[in-house]
């Protein structure tokens, strides 16, 4: 990656924030899978949408998609959101975007801030479940198969890029990726104890904000740790035991 836009991007404070904050709701110390950041993943769908010929504007897109997750992502959703859509951070993209030094970046290299008020126009990037997009590519890829390096490098390099679309040049390869979404979905998006675990922390996190130990504003502008510390330091039994809980399990 060389492009000076991006290299910038990478580099601002918004998408280095991106290195505390788990893509999975949560410290590894308090869940059941193996996690990776959002940092990760955004970085993650860039190079896949280099890979597939995409121009600048949308690499930037998929760069800055994520940036407007607060800590502990979707968790938020069911603190102060709506989780049975967890759309807390699509709704908070566009005015985040603008607060921040991105534009000031985008505009050095001449690059329309406009062009992201609404990343659904780029169709390598986004796309309506279950059509392939880079995004949910990247997230899905990261988990299916983690043993096996081989397989994935192998649906990774089968998927095409047609007019704007994304498909896989083999059927057997487009089966195991289905399998494995399926797989992911079923044991572990949508499984019980992930569920659990965000019921647990979400209610951790609106019982901190009711006793004014963090806010929303904090939720919007540290990481993930940074919260829990703060939480350990100063939440009462009802926190630290429910944090216990996460921790030790079930």
């Amino acid at each position: 990656i060389n492009e000076p836009v991006l290299v910038d991007l990478i580099n601002s404070k918004p998408l280095q924030r991106l290195k505390g904050i788990s893509q999975l709701g949560m410290p590894q110390e308090y869940y059941h899978k193996p996690i990776f950041s959002r940092d990760e993943h955004s970085i993650g769908v860039l190079i896949l949408l280099k890979k597939l010929n995409a121009d600048l504007d949308e690499q930037v897109a998929g760069l800055i998609h994520d940036i407007s997750h607060t800590a502990f992502s979707h968790v938020v959703d069911w603190v102060i959101g709506d989780s049975t859509k967890e759309d807390y951070q699509d709704n908070v993209f566009l005015n985040f975007l603008e607060n921040s030094e991105i534009p000031h970046i985008l505009g050095k290299y001449g690059v329309d801030l406009k062009n992201f008020s609404n990343l659904e126009n780029f169709s390598l990037l986004e796309k309506e479940a279950p059509s392939l997009c880079a995004d949910r590519f990247d997230y899905s890829i990261r988990e299916i198969n983690w043993n096996d390096s081989k397989l994935v490098k192998i649906i990774v390099n089968d998927l095409k890029n047609y007019k704007g679309n994304l498909f896989f040049n083999s059927k057997n390869v487009a089966e195991s990726f289905a399998n494995g979404y399926v797989n992911c979905q079923v044991e572990h998006w949508a499984g019980d104890e992930a569920k659990v675990r965000y019921y647990i922390l979400a209610r951790v996190l609106r019982k901190a904000i009711s006793d004014e130990i963090i806010s929303v504003k904090n939720l919007n502008e540290i990481e993930d740790e940074q919260i829990i510390n703060l939480l350990r330091e100063k939440g009462g039994k009802y926190i630290l035991d429910n944090l216990d809980l996460l921790r030790n399990g079930f």
